[in-house]
């Protein structure tokens, strides 16, 4: 297990939020990370069968540009267990944080799943994914937070959820992280990463 820091071309420094390390290690112009068991970020609401509250699945995160930016890679993971996930993350407070996974649903399918934290987590499944690798995208644009996805190697990109945090004014971390709730590990690997200080405008033409 590696808990050293890895540098990742074409990012800022990238640092584990709340320094709680875990297993990464970038080679190749490939992130790869390594989730231990039961470890996760969710916030559940307070009915039966909710799934774990957890917050302790370690993020490599950085310091995103001022103003709108938009950060994607695409996430390859062979999923094992239920809910295992590789995860583009939001982060400003315990209650104020989203991520959009690439996540093992109940159904047993790869499917692309965003949270979004204010206090409870507002969880939602989307679409179901051919295969084991998808790319994702977060864009912020003035108040508003955009998740896409797409399945043709960016070319182009589907609207998945777009919507504001409580305060979109606040600081914000964002980076990556991989969850394992339920199973004995899961490894992510976040390859073609990209950065750029410029939101996307028009959300729902596929580019």
């Amino acid at each position: 297990m590696s808990t050293t820091t890895p540098t990742v071309s074409g990012l800022p420094t990238l640092r584990w939020l709340n320094d709680l390390a875990g297993d990464a290690s970038f080679a190749d112009g490939a992130l790869t990370m390594r989730a231990t068991e039961k470890t996760d970020w969710f916030n559940p609401p307070p009915v039966a069968n909710a799934p774990a509250g957890l917050a302790n699945a370690p993020a490599l995160v950085f310091s995103p540009p001022g103003g709108d930016w938009t950060y994607s890679a695409k996430v390859s993971l062979q999923h094992q267990y239920l809910f295992d996930a590789g995860t583009l993350f939001v982060h400003q407070g315990a209650d104020d944080w989203c991520k959009l996974c690439f996540e093992f649903s109940p159904e047993k399918t790869p499917t692309v799943v965003s949270v979004v934290t204010r206090s409870i987590s507002d969880d939602c499944n989307g679409a179901t994914i051919q295969g084991d690798a998808v790319h994702l995208r977060i864009s912020r644009c003035g108040p508003v937070i955009a998740f896409h996805y797409s399945i043709d190697g960016g070319a182009y990109w589907t609207l998945h959820r777009l919507f504001s945090m409580r305060n979109p004014d606040a600081d914000m971390s964002i980076g990556f992280l991989a969850q394992a709730p339920t199973g004995a590990s899961c490894t992510a690997v976040f390859s073609d990463i990209s950065l750029s200080a410029t939101g996307v405008q028009d959300f729902r033409n596929g580019k």
